[in-house]
């Protein structure tokens, strides 16, 4: 079969509609993602225990920073703001940069995130 104008549009609409389908499916496994990193974070540790009685441990900002970089698909975020965006988005709570930086700044010292050349972060257990 010789190809031609019609097969062309053709397998193209064929690849249109198989994009939008990728792209369904993509955004369904985000707001997964980004429910199971929130119910991650809700228990307060990262090994999802809580208190002896039970109850939930109270969730802390580092809490937050080590689940949000623990649970991403890409283990790198671009920046400090792109973090706090994300801690935002997932867990509906605003972590403010004169909160953040310090603390990423700790973090960093204890060695528990790595910051590269373009000063991207990341969770050291995933590098």
């Amino acid at each position: 079969m010789e190809p031609n104008l019609t097969t062309v549009r053709d397998r193209r609409a064929l690849l249109a509609k198989a994009r939008q389908q990728i792209d369904a499916e993509d955004k369904e496994l985000e707001v997964a993602e980004r429910a199971l990193t929130r119910l991650a974070a809700g228990t307060g540790t990262a090994s999802g225990s809580g208190s002896a009685n039970g109850a939930a441990t109270p969730v802390t900002q580092r809490d937050l920073v080590i689940s949000t970089l623990k649970h991403r698909a890409d283990p790198w975020v671009t920046s400090s703001a792109d973090l706090a965006d994300e801690i935002e988005f997932t867990h509906g709570t605003l972590i403010k940069p004169t909160s953040l930086l310090p603390l990423l700044t700790t973090l960093k010292n204890e060695g528990i995130i790595r910051r590269d050349a373009q000063n991207r972060i990341v969770l050291a257990e995933r590098v």
